[in-house]
């Protein structure tokens, strides 16, 4: 499967959308260039402003990086309500739905997905934006595994303790796909849909009663 490379536009950029542009080019150079390469200075480049008018959006790297996160968690989110509205589906069939989104997302969106879970992006005082953006998705997750259990079709047990687990699924399989010794499987729209169904059919045999 091919990873997504977003562009930067060439736009002219008007006051207000400045901000979204730094971003896409900054995504543009986490893919042209590495992660090594990605600094203020490199994204206001690509977006052919002033190294100066980026840090009106942005403080330095950091945050530049978070906001690169956020949108991701959002992109997802978005393709994951998708699934998640799916009325022709059963509650069960729309988590598998969900997984295999979150994990195809990650295939096509490698170095974006590595940034979204960085330590720097947790605090254990209150949540960040970027935990914030990701906290949907999960809450989604506890809302769905409650409505298995309510009608019979999930164990009983903690709701959320089972939508983490869930999650430590998707995500370990997502991670060993693109930076482990699963990365063979990958390579193919083939390989990869035979993996992840296997590992979800595998995981919900423990689930259901």
């Amino acid at each position: 499967m091919s990873s997504s490379k977003p562009k930067a536009s060439t736009k002219s950029y008007h006051h207000g959308d400045l901000r979204s542009a730094l971003i896409q080019a900054a995504r543009a150079v986490l893919y042209e260039e590495g992660t090594s390469k990605l600094s203020l200075r490199a994204a206001a480049r690509h977006a052919g402003v002033s190294h100066a008018a980026a840090y009106h959006h942005f403080k330095d790297k950091t945050s530049l990086i978070a906001a690169i996160a956020v949108e991701a968690f959002n992109e997802l989110q978005a393709k994951r309500n998708k699934a998640y509205l799916q009325e022709d589906l059963t509650k069960l069939k729309r988590i598998q739905k969900m997984a295999e989104v979150y994990i195809e997302f990650a295939l096509e969106n490698p170095q974006e997905f590595r940034l979204m879970f960085l330590p720097e992006f947790r605090r254990e005082d209150v949540l960040t934006d970027v935990e914030k953006a990701g906290r949907q998705s999960h809450l989604q997750m506890i809302e769905l595994v409650t409505a298995l259990q309510e009608e019979g079709t999930f164990i009983e047990g903690n709701p959320e303790s089972i939508a983490i687990n869930l999650w430590a699924t998707f995500h370990g399989l997502a991670t060993l796909m693109l930076d482990g010794p699963l990365f063979r499987n990958a390579k193919t729209q083939e390989g990869s849909t035979a993996l992840i169904t296997s590992a979800i059919s595998h995981l919900f045999y423990g689930l259901v009663k």
